[in-house]
């Protein structure tokens, strides 16, 4: 169970149109986090993955994330 000391955790996976987006926020070395995020599609029995980096930098991890479900839902439109 989370308390008010736990640091940040990933956020969950979540669905889309039946497709899984799994954000993974990256955090630079310089500081800011970048947008990254992988898509689960399943085709039957199959899964297939795609992963994707993202470009703009973030100020924290929960900006990241959230632009992270952005960038996957537009891809999402524009792929499936």
């Amino acid at each position: 169970m989370r308390s008010e000391h736990d640091t940040i955790t990933p956020m969950d996976e979540v669905f889309y149109k039946g497709i899984r987006i799994t954000p993974q926020p990256r955090q630079l070395q310089g500081g800011g986090w970048v947008a990254d995020f992988t898509l689960f599609v399943e085709r039957g029995s199959a899964t297939d993955t795609k992963s994707y980096d993202g470009k703009n930098v973030y100020p924290t991890r929960e900006d990241a994330e959230l632009a992270a479900l952005d960038s996957a839902r537009r891809v999402i439109e524009e792929e499936y």
